[in-house]
């Protein structure tokens, strides 16, 4: 009877062991921690430093502009190519390529719109935007009178 309850105790072990009970018990606690400080730091959010204007030698801003502005051009045209293509297998009532390439579409469309977001913040200077700062600039250019004069 010794001689069963010791193997019995051992495979038990061995079981733990072999499944990973240890190590999925420690990743939940370290996963659960993380969401724990994720939220407690979102509830009580730390006071954010206020936008000023960053001092950037002018050779990187140009080269910075220079490059988002490309990467700009070559993600909106990448939308445009993935949207016909959508279009064209939509047509040809190929679902599953459509949905991918719409897929690939709203791809491209969110990384030409983080180039425009660089692009914009470059321009005036002001790194550390928010959505809303980027927004009501944008408005307030869209929609700002043009002087009259020499067209």
């Amino acid at each position: 009877m010794r001689l069963f309850g010791k193997l019995k105790n051992k495979s038990v072990n061995a079981g733990k062991h072999l499944l990973g009970v240890d190590q999925i018990k420690q990743g939940y606690s370290t996963g659960f921690s993380i969401a724990k400080e994720l939220v407690e730091s979102n509830i009580n959010p730390t006071p954010a430093t206020d936008k000023d204007e960053v001092q950037i030698p002018i050779q990187q801003v140009d080269s910075a502009k220079h490059a988002f502005k490309r990467l700009l051009i070559f993600f909106s045209l990448l939308f445009v190519f993935g949207i016909l293509y959508t279009l064209l297998n939509l047509v040809q009532k190929n679902w599953i390529i459509a949905l991918l390439a719409l897929a690939f579409s709203v791809l491209c469309l969110s990384l030409a719109f983080r180039y425009h977001f660089w692009l914009f913040q470059i321009k005036k200077r002001m790194l550390g935007m928010d959505f809303k700062d980027y927004y009501q600039a944008q408005k307030n250019s869209f929609f700002a009178k043009k002087p009259k004069g020499r067209s």
